[in-house]
């Protein structure tokens, strides 16, 4: 616990810096194997710090040590629900990077794991956060076509995908709350429950009304994972205004 503590308070503290020293305390507990699963959170964690604290560098060492780790990981490792950490760590090192994240969603792509899937939108995710890219929007979309009840990880990512990329873009965030509208009452459970996480993050710290509705709609669904994610868009949406409702 306390070795896992470390790595994401290294993270934090070193947000964004790219300083060598910490990069050099955190490796080897990516690089680690002999420890098995349980030592897997610890090499999660180190990874999801390392691309805080390159976030946005692309930096080829960092980026080439956690996608070696994801190559070499057994699939009892992949399983683990901590194993996206380090998807989302190697992701950060290419946010709104564009087409600089290119070489790596090839790399990540030869995986033999339904992981890749989730590393390869979560890098795409953050590669083109901000940027309102319509024809990444359109691929994020077409990935939530498919009805998947099991194994729909990567249709989550995709849900957020959407999110982040339509971000402060008045016409595509437009566009987005549309397709969300869609999702809701179209598409399988795993899907909808990304939706209320999706319009926290078009919407932190703007509690437009229309939105916060919705949530609070949401927040009374009968399934339990679409009302707990809903709660925790309301705080989101409503960050630092004190809104009422």
């Amino acid at each position: 616990i306390m070795k896992c503590a470390s790595c994401t308070g290294l993270g934090v503290a070193y947000a964004a810096s790219a300083r060598e020293d910490v990069m050099e305390l955190l490796t080897p507990l990516v690089e680690q194997t002999e420890k098995g699963t349980e030592g897997f959170i610890e090499t999660a964690l180190a990874g999801l710090a390392l691309g805080m604290v390159f976030v946005g560098k692309c930096d080829d060492n960092v980026g080439g040590t956690i996608v070696q780790r994801l190559m070499e990981a057994t699939d009892e490792e992949l399983d683990h629900s901590h194993a996206r950490y380090l998807c989302l760590g190697l992701a950060l090192l290419f946010l709104g990077q564009m087409e600089k994240a290119d070489a790596m969603i090839e790399a990540v792509r030869t995986i033999e794991h339904k992981i890749s899937k989730f590393a390869v939108l979560t890098l795409e995710t953050c590669a083109y956060a901000g940027s309102g890219n319509v024809l990444k929007v359109q691929e994020m979309l077409h990935e939530c076509a498919e009805h998947l009840t099991e194994d729909a990880e990567h249709q989550m990512a995709a849900v957020l995908g959407i999110g982040m990329i339509t971000m402060g873009e008045d016409v595509g965030c437009e566009m987005a709350l549309r397709s969300f509208d869609h999702l809701l009452h179209y598409c399988e459970l795993p899907i909808k429950r990304a939706v209320p996480l999706a319009l926290a993050v078009l919407h932190i710290s703007n509690p437009d009304f229309a939105v916060i509705d919705q949530l609070s709609r949401l927040s009374h669904d009968p399934d339990a994972e679409i009302s707990q994610n809903a709660i925790i868009a309301l705080g989101v949406a409503s960050a630092g205004t004190n809104n009422s409702r």
